[in-house]
């Protein structure tokens, strides 16, 4: 492999875990000061004597919390005063750090990020590692680390939340979709948030992009590879390790859109039977995105068999839906 091929890579690697670190990472003191601003002490001053800090250590720690959108900032004559973000994943975590009274220790550093990689579905460690973008062996050293926080559980080869840390579970799903509202807040303003999960989500946009870790998916993708749909919106997948989005990543993407949406189903079913596809492969996306039942059916549907759900086409309007669109 050609040398400057791989400083590249491995620069464009360091480059996605720094904003995976600005975003989903926090130190102890900067869990702290949001406690205290969750808490309501207001300024700077207020906060730097209630925690015996540093001036400067706060307002480091105010910095990176507004990078990531989680504290916003307002002057009141030479006072700053600060306040939690409106922003869904700031509201999560001020509920969870001061409402439950939980120890802020399994959300510092590295240890969130791999929480909410699983926050709704288990995982494999190899899948988690490709997320956070750290080593397996890192990946296990943090796995220790929250398994003697009771935090995470890893049974048959797959990492998980507890079934019973309710509170946990709840932090996690929220904080990760407030943070990618957040995250296309940046990107693309007029941009909806049409599916999210762990640290990745499914967007629309009414402009083209071209941000780091945003791929092409669903209809749009689909339209470069023959199938010309109509839409007045692009259709993105942002994860930051921004992995090479294949023919069943993009059908399966577009169904989870709107599961519930025959049309959406079928246009993913009708990308599949042109472009050909794996069902193993499938399955295992399908699994990825927590949405292996759905992966399960499409593969299902695709042989011939009968699926249980209600949504997929009936086989009449597949048949003219392909004779629509020219694929045999």
């Amino acid at each position: 492999m050609d040398v400057e091929f791989v400083q590249i890579l491995i620069k464009n690697m360091y480059i996605t875990y720094q904003l995976l670190l600005r975003m989903y990472a926090f130190n102890r003191n900067e869990l702290r000061v949001f406690k205290a601003i969750c808490e309501d002490l207001g300024s700077t001053s207020d906060i730097a004597e209630a925690l015996d800090l540093s001036t400067i250590s706060i307002y480091r720690a105010v910095d990176s919390l507004s990078s990531s959108k989680l504290v916003q900032a307002r002057r009141e004559g030479k006072r700053l005063h600060l306040s939690p973000g409106p922003h869904g994943h700031s509201k999560a975590l001020c509920a969870y750090i001061v409402g439950s009274r939980r120890p802020v220790e399994p959300l510092i550093g590295s240890r969130l990020l791999v929480l909410l990689s699983v926050s709704s579905h288990p995982k494999t460690l190899e899948r988690v590692a490709e997320e956070v973008r750290l080593s397996r062996e890192s990946v296990r050293r943090v796995i220790w680390q929250l398994k003697g926080f009771g935090a995470i559980n890893q049974e048959e080869g797959k990492i998980s939340i507890p079934r019973s840390d309710a509170t946990l579970a709840r932090l996690l799903q929220d904080f990760s979709k407030g943070a990618c509202a957040s995250m296309l807040e940046s990107m693309a303003p007029a941009g909806a948030v049409l599916w999210s999960e762990g640290l990745e989500f499914i967007f629309s946009s009414r402009t083209p992009l071209d941000e780091r870790g945003v791929s092409e998916t669903g209809i749009t993708a689909m339209s470069r590879r023959g199938l010309r749909f109509m839409s007045d919106l692009s259709y993105y997948y942002c994860a930051h390790w921004k992995p090479r989005l294949r023919k069943e990543d993009i059908a399966l993407h577009q169904m989870l859109i709107e599961p519930g949406s025959t049309r959406n189903i079928s246009y993913g079913l009708l990308f599949l039977m042109k472009e050909g596809y794996s069902p193993a492969r499938l399955v295992r996306v399908g699994e990825a995105l927590g949405a292996r039942t759905l992966a399960e059916e499409a593969a299902k549907y695709l042989s011939g068999g009968v699926t249980d759900s209600p949504y997929f086409p009936s086989r009449t309007d597949m048949a003219e839906l392909r004779a629509q669109y020219g694929v045999s």
